[in-house]
């Protein structure tokens, strides 16, 4: 008698992991996409991901900007609420 492993998807349906499964029967296992999986690959929030994954990680010209001005000394920086605003952000 040979036993397999299974493991238990999310609506608690056993499958059979890749070790135990032909290959064809892998793509089998692999879940549809439910509608409300449809709904945001096509709804607003689908648009505002790709708007998103469409900008820079970084905005290099504020950056600049930023770096201009503390050269210049014409940024002020209020250590005090810096200081502050740090120590609130780590107390969470």
């Amino acid at each position: 008698m040979k036993i397999t492993h299974s493991h238990v998807n999310a609506t608690n349906t056993p499958q059979k992991t890749a070790q135990s499964a032909p290959a064809s029967d892998s793509a089998k296992a692999q879940p549809a996409q439910t509608q409300q999986d449809v709904k945001v690959q096509t709804g607003p929030l689908a648009d505002a991901q790709h708007t998103l994954q469409a900008m820079p990680d970084v905005d290099m010209a504020l950056v600049a900007e930023m770096k201009a001005a503390l050269q210049k000394g014409e940024l002020k920086v209020d250590v005090d609420a810096l200081s502050g605003a740090m120590m609130a952000f780590h107390r969470k």
